[in-house]
C-alpha cells in the first residue's frame, strides 16, 4: 500500500513499491476505470516498440505513417477491448452472486 496526492493538473506520482509490485515502467500506459465514487482499477499496458521500429522490421519504411496517431489509436483499441472484458467478469460475477443469494432464499 502506497499513497499518492494530486496535484493541481491531476498527475500523481505512484509510489516506488507500487509500481515495482505492479512491474509499471517509465513509458506504460495505465487504463484507469472508475469502480465506484472514490474507488478505480488501474491496468498497465506495458510500452511496447515504436511502429517505426516495428514497420522497419516487416519491411515497411520508416516513417511512412503518422506513428504518434496510429500509436494512439492501437492503446484505444487495446484499453476498449480491456475495458469491456472487465466489465464483462464484473456482470459475470454479479449475476453469479444474485442468483446464489436467490437459491438461498427459497431453500
Amino acid at each position: 500500500m502506497g499513497f499518492g496526492k494530486v496535484q493541481a493538473r491531476g498527475q500523481v506520482t505512484i509510489p516506488k513499491e507500487i509500481r515495482e509490485a505492479a512491474g509499471v515502467q517509465p513509458g506504460d500506459t495505465l487504463l484507469f476505470t472508475a469502480e465506484a465514487k472514490g474507488e478505480f482499477h488501474v491496468i498497465v499496458i506495458p510500452k511496447r516498440s515504436s511502429l517505426n521500429e516495428i514497420l522497419g522490421q516487416c519491411g515497411g519504411a520508416a516513417g511512412t505513417v503518422e506513428s504518434d496517431k496510429l500509436w494512439e489509436q492501437v492503446v484505444e483499441s487495446i484499453a476498449r477491448d480491456v475495458t469491456q472484458g472487465y466489465e464483462n467478469d464484473n456482470e459475470s460475477g454479479r449475476k453469479a452472486a444474485e442468483a446464489s443469494k436467490g437459491k438461498g432464499r427459497n431453500e
